[in-house]
This record gives structure tokens, C-alpha cells and sequence, in this order.
């Protein structure tokens, strides 16, 4: 063994000095919080949905990684179209879990994104959220969002052409103008997919605005209400 080449003082030092050192580290070590005991495997889930899909559901996956159990607290979700179900409360350490998340489709088209706040005992202030994203697929094609019509130019009849996408059978069930000085009515259908409405202004010599209003059978818990404004200008 090498000696050490100092005098005693020097060595004394050595050995305080490393001595501090060794504490420092263990208290350290000590000082470190302890990590949350749920690991999310997915904390975030896209889900596209069918023509026909009414409820989109999907499953948040967990691990319990700490040394002791963890209790879920708290679900909570953004908004009342979705909901969340927990199979149990307390999860002992290398337990797995899910919350499974269900998200009522509605009236809703395109893409939307909606959380579950998770909240547990060794975390009380700091909830995990986790993200769906479902996108919707919109069962109508393009519509003129718009019909307009000069001053004083003849008051024609324009047409508003309701397409419905492949995969869905919807029906119009009502059509109606926000303004009496428009009128609208029903030129041809090919039930379940094609409706062409009629939209005419009584005349065209003042300003007019107004809105013809669509209503469908689909979806049946919230039908969907299609709009185009309509204008003289």
C-alpha cells in the first residue's frame, strides 16, 4: 500500500474531509422526494372514430412504481360528454390499473381533445391529466356556408345542397328561414343522402339578412342543425 506522505495533521484532514463527504451524500439521498407512485404508460390517447361510432372508449394504463400503496383520490373530467371509471381505489407497489374514459360523440364533429385530472395520496397537490383526442368525422360534406343575392337584381331561387357522407343514412326533417322575407322549401330528395333546398327572398330592392335552418335526424339523442345565412345586398 502507498503511504501517505504528509504529516499527521494532513492525514487527520484526509480523514475528516471524507468522512463530511460520506454524510453529505447520505443526507442528500435522504432530502430527495420520493417520486410519484403512479406511472402513466399512456397519458395521452387519439382515437378516430367510425361514420357510425357513437361513444369513443379508451384505456389510460398505470403502474404502481413506488415501495407502498397508492390510493386514487380524485378523477375528474373537463366537461360532461365524458366520463371515467376507475376498477378500484388502492394499488399495492408493481400493481397495474387502468381508467377507462368514455366520451359521448353527440352532436360533436372534428378534432376535440378532452382530459381526466387524476389525483392521488402521495401527490395530493399535483394531478396527473391525461389527454383523448378523438376526432370526429363531420357525416356532411361541404355546404355553402352563405347564399347571397344583389339589390335589385331578380329575386331567384339559389340552391342549398345537403350531401351526406358514405357510410351514414340521415334524414331532413324540418326546414325553415329565421326572417319571413326568405323562403325555403324542399326541391329534391334522394332519401338518406342528397336534399336540395329552394331559397328564394321575396324581393330584392332593400337590405336582408336572415338564416335558413336545417334540422336532421342524426344524430337521434341530439340532432344535428345545419345553417346557411342569407343575404340581400
Amino acid at each position: 500500500m502507498k503511504e501517505f506522505a504528509g504529516n499527521i495533521d494532513d492525514w487527520n484532514f484526509v480523514q475528516y474531509f471524507s468522512g463530511v463527504i460520506r454524510f453529505a451524500a447520505i443526507f442528500f439521498l435522504m432530502a430527495l422526494p420520493a417520486f410519484a407512485g403512479l406511472t402513466w404508460l399512456n397519458p395521452s390517447m387519439e382515437i378516430s372514430l367510425k361514420a357510425t361510432d357513437e361513444t369513443a372508449t379508451g384505456d389510460f394504463q398505470f403502474r404502481n412504481d413506488s415501495g407502498s400503496a397508492v390510493t386514487v383520490t380524485e378523477t375528474k373530467t373537463s366537461c360532461g360528454c365524458t366520463t371515467a371509471r376507475l376498477e378500484k381505489k388502492i394499488y399495492a407497489p408493481g400493481e397495474t390499473g387502468k381508467i377507462t374514459a368514455f366520451f359521448e360523440v353527440g352532436g360533436r364533429v372534428g378534432p376535440q381533445v378532452k382530459t381526466i385530472s387524476v389525483t392521488t395520496n402521495d401527490a395530493p397537490g399535483k394531478p396527473t391529466v391525461l389527454e383523448l383526442k378523438v376526432d370526429i368525422p363531420d357525416p356532411f360534406e361541404d355546404m355553402k356556408p352563405i347564399l347571397i343575392w344583389k339589390a335589385n337584381e331578380t329575386a331567384a331561387e339559389q340552391i342549398f345542397t345537403v350531401r351526406v357522407r358514405d357510410g351514414y343514412k340521415i334524414n331532413v326533417t324540418d326546414i325553415r328561414c329565421s326572417n319571413k322575407l326568405f323562403t325555403a322549401r324542399l326541391d329534391s330528395a334522394k332519401q338518406g343522402s342528397v336534399y336540395q333546398i329552394a331559397v328564394r327572398p321575396a324581393a330584392t330592392d332593400a337590405k336582408a339578412f336572415g338564416l335558413l335552418i336545417v334540422t336532421t335526424d342524426y344524430p337521434p339523442k341530439n340532432p344535428r342543425v345545419l345553417y346557411s345565412q342569407l343575404q340581400v345586398q
